[in-house]
């Protein structure tokens, strides 16, 4: 019992954990999540998690609409939607704001900001965040892609060609499989206000994805070169 009384003091006096303060953020909107009819799934949500956690070493946090304002949004360098096909008015002003102020916006969903909880589609808000950009679906996937000069492996999940809107600069391309930069844009950056929107054409967080070591250095290098 003295031991444990001992061992208990110990404790008490001793100087609280330091977390690092978050820079990234995972942004994973409700209505998304509950588009799974009761299914909830979250893969890619979690395999980006674990590229952050184990690749990136990053601080990050998961947040969404409701969440918002209890996150301290000041620190982050970049936000990142791996899963945001529907969205909500509130959802797409956040990031908008957050854009706009001079955050970097990642979006790994190429089908990010498609429709709202009620099925519209939201083309106010894809043209501000895109540009104009249009995404053609792709009947032969690839199973790599570059963006800012950097390499990640693909899987399953859609693929599609960008073709960026005017303001919009081609940010990487599909590679073929002899590992040639082909003529296909995978990735488009869009400048808003005081930030940036970096849309993939596939999603490199897809589960198949989740043992390949070039998309973990891909996850490693990428976030140390954002923001």
């Amino acid at each position: 019992a003295q031991i444990e009384m001992a061992a208990a003091d110990a404790l008490l006096n001793m100087p609280p954990l330091k977390f690092p303060e978050p820079d990234i953020a995972i942004y994973t909107p409700i209505e998304t999540l509950r588009s799974y009819h009761g299914n909830i799934r979250l893969d890619r949500p979690w395999v980006l998690h674990t590229r952050l956690e184990q690749n990136a070493k990053a601080a990050f946090v998961h947040v969404n609409a409701a969440a918002w304002s209890k996150a301290d949004r000041s620190g982050l360098k970049a936000i990142f939607l791996p899963d945001a096909k529907y969205v909500s008015p509130k959802a797409i002003s956040q990031l908008t704001d957050y854009v706009k102020n001079g955050g970097t916006l990642v979006v790994l969903d190429p089908e990010s900001i498609s429709f709202t909880a009620d099925g519209n589609v939201p083309e106010e808000a894809r043209k501000l965040f895109f540009d104009g950009t249009t995404l053609q679906k792709l009947d032969a996937p690839f199973t790599f892609l570059t963006c800012n000069g950097l390499k990640t492996a693909l899987s399953s999940g859609p693929q599609y060609a960008l073709t960026p809107g005017a303001d919009c600069q081609i940010a990487g391309h599909y590679l073929d499989r002899e590992g040639k930069t082909t003529t296909t844009a995978a990735a488009v950056t869009h400048l808003l206000g005081k930030g940036k929107v970096i849309l993939f054409g596939a999603n490199p967080t897809e589960p198949g994805t989740v043992s390949s070591q070039v998309t973990g250095q891909f996850f490693r290098d990428f976030v140390a070169s954002v923001g």
